[in-house]
């Protein structure tokens, strides 16, 4: 091929790895189905393949309120190959992963500004003891708080001046 390497999207992507074996690899935190997903893979004339999984979908993450209204919170993604262990399967991020990892330039977060992206490996504990790879990817975001304060500490403020203005009309 010119490129070097064959390309199968699509359908013709699902086909193929039907063909080849391939991790189980599964997002942990996805809440149902996919609302979407496409495949891309490629093989290399050196027997190196790539597999790449598009998802749109619902993820649960879990929110650290304690520093709230000043708070960043970690959106992420729990990446782990479910059938293989560890050392069968491993997870890996190279620097051109993190390099390519980072928020859309469009992306928009109503009342938070996205940071940047963490790509970290975590191994997720099996049966009988054995470990799987994993990986946590997470995009940082940080409240505008600037939004929140006033609808937030007016009315605090303003609850906590009644017992005063009480007290002032009760003197007077």
């Amino acid at each position: 091929t010119p490129r070097g390497f064959q390309e199968f999207r699509g359908p013709k992507a699902d086909e193929k790895v039907k063909e080849i074996w391939v991790p189980g690899v599964a997002f942990i935190n996805l809440k149902d189905s996919p609302s979407y997903q496409a495949t891309n893979l490629r093989i290399f004339p050196d027997g190196q393949v790539e597999l790449m999984q598009r998802t749109t979908g619902q993820f649960a993450v879990n929110i650290d309120a304690s520093n709230f209204p000043f708070d960043k919170q970690r959106l992420g993604l729990d990446i782990a190959v479910r059938r293989e262990t560890a050392a069968e399967a491993s997870l890996v991020v190279l620097q051109e992963d993190l390099d390519f990892s980072h928020a859309a330039k469009d992306i928009s977060i109503d009342g938070w500004t996205p940071g940047h992206v963490n790509v970290k490996r975590t191994p997720y504990q099996g049966w009988y003891g054995d470990f799987h790879s994993g990986l946590v990817v997470e995009l940082v975001v940080a409240r505008q708080y600037g939004k929140v304060v006033p609808i937030v500490f007016i009315p605090l403020l303003a609850s906590l001046l009644i017992p005063l203005l009480a007290i002032w009309m009760n003197h007077t």
